[in-house]
């Protein structure tokens, strides 16, 4: 993940399947019910952090495929030149047969966390350098209804942060789902250096009563003419 993101692929798509694709989409769900349980979310997503893990996943949308996703545990590490901060390594590989010609995206990226496990940066390899504005902290507790923003990170070239790329900021909204769980939503809305939005990016969890968080979606939808729409599923 990048920051708070699950997927890493979006920020290396080429050019060149942007312009071979189509609009897409879909999605598929059971009628939802609401509770008024105060949900760990903070907690819940440490947990997933500290644990790392791997993400098998089908395409859908715009192109169909296949990928995987690797994140490993944290590692001590040294972030803009502070220590006691914790480094989470992510490598990405998506192969899509059917979008203007095969193509297999790889990517990988190192994202940055205080020593509460609050996101505070990431490095994209052969990408952008990004450092958030204050660590990004998802709240304690919620419950159905809430949501707002916990995040800004500011993009650069490169860690001089010379030139700057762009920015991407970070939500939650917090859905109905059953009478025990409920649906926990991270958008990243990502823009570029003349603050037009490039894309947003939507990453589902099922919430448990004990903030144990499952993967159910990663929706990504590109702005502009192109409008690539990518939808990826856990298997």
């Amino acid at each position: 993940m990048l920051g708070y993101r699950t997927i890493a692929l979006a920020s290396a798509l080429s050019a060149a399947l942007l312009s071979a694709c189509g609009g897409g989409g879909g999605g598929a769900g059971t009628t939802p019910v609401g509770n008024t349980i105060d949900f760990p979310l903070q907690a819940g997503y440490k947990a997933l952090i500290s644990s790392g893990y791997t993400i098998n996943f089908d395409v859908s949308g715009s192109c169909t495929g296949t990928g995987t996703q690797v994140n490993g545990k944290p590692v001590a590490a040294t972030f803009e030149g502070v220590a006691g901060r914790f480094a989470v390594t992510s490598t990405q590989s998506i192969t899509l047969p059917n979008c203007g010609t095969s193509q297999t995206i790889t990517g990988s990226a190192t994202d940055y966390f205080d020593a509460s496990l609050a996101a505070v940066g990431s490095s994209i390899t052969d990408g952008d350098y990004g450092v958030f504005q204050a660590a990004a902290t998802l709240p304690v507790t919620v419950r159905v209804g809430d949501k707002g923003p916990f995040g800004t990170e500011l993009l650069y070239a490169d860690s001089s942060k010379a030139t700057p790329t762009g920015k991407d900021v970070f939500s939650y909204e917090i859905g109905v789902d059953t009478a025990s769980t409920a649906i926990g939503t991270l958008t990243t809305q990502d823009y570029d250096a003349n603050n037009v939005l490039v894309f947003t990016e939507q990453d589902r969890y099922r919430i448990a009563a004990d903030g144990s968080l499952t993967l159910l979606s990663v929706d990504i939808q590109y702005a502009g003419t192109n409008a690539l729409h990518l939808v990826l599923t856990p298997k």
